[in-house]
């Protein structure tokens, strides 16, 4: 049986390591992510910056928005593909 992750809290921060499980990417490319812009960026626990994490809070709006925007891609797509056409039916030029 599969195990399910637990929901992220909004109030509890997460640590680079947590971070790159929950979103998928490693933390060369969380860096990489979070220069573009495509990423939340993190903020310093310690004075010398070296250990950084993240609130839950941005990670769920993080989840959010992508899932928003993954729904209107569908959505889009859904639109621009007929449904209407019978199976076998070729689509006109």
């Amino acid at each position: 049986m599969l195990d399910r992750p637990e929901p992220l809290h909004p109030d509890y921060v997460y640590r680079t390591a947590e971070v790159a499980r929950i979103s998928g990417y490693r933390p060369t490319q969380l860096a990489e992510k979070v220069k573009s812009g495509e990423f939340p960026a993190s903020f310093k626990l310690s004075d010398s910056g070296r250990a950084r994490g993240w609130f839950g809070r941005d990670l769920i709006a993080w989840q959010e928005a992508r899932a928003a925007a993954r729904a209107a891609g569908d959505a889009e797509t859904r639109a621009a593909t007929p449904s209407h056409r019978a199976r076998g039916q070729k689509r006109r030029a």
